[in-house]
């Protein structure tokens, strides 16, 4: 169950709307709250709960923004390689499952499991 006004995704196959994939920093739905990230996508076995900066986690998840996957993890030529080899794999590339495969890939983690998304703005730097 989420508790923000996006109704979220729960099919990994399903293709994520591209305004919630990458939402622009003036979308009034991300920007009204004070929000950590509102959920997009949420495997029906994860319990999610709001945190106490409005947005949403799911228990027992840990997370990591985008960003910070390719710069200090992964780095930018494997990230794309595993997201070349993902879309080939799955066809969606706006797709809960591409993402899960992209990450097994790239993190070179087979038994990885992915059970929520968040997307956010930060009005700071647009």
């Amino acid at each position: 169950m989420s508790f923000n006004s996006i109704r979220p995704i729960t099919d990994k196959d399903q293709e994520i709307p591209y305004d919630l994939w990458d939402p622009h920093y003036t979308d009034r739905r991300f920007t009204e709250a004070q929000s950590d990230g509102l959920t997009i996508f949420a495997d029906p076995l994860v319990v999610i709960t709001p945190t106490q900066f409005g947005g949403e986690s799911g228990e027992g998840l840990s997370y990591s923004y985008s960003d910070r996957l390719v710069t200090h993890f992964v780095g930018y030529e494997k990230m794309r390689e595993a997201a070349q080899i993902a879309a080939e794999e799955v066809g969606n590339h706006q797709s809960a499952r591409f993402v899960e495969n992209m990450l097994r890939i790239a993190l070179e983690d087979p038994e990885l499991w992915l059970g929520h998304m968040k997307a956010g703005v930060n009005r700071g730097n647009g």
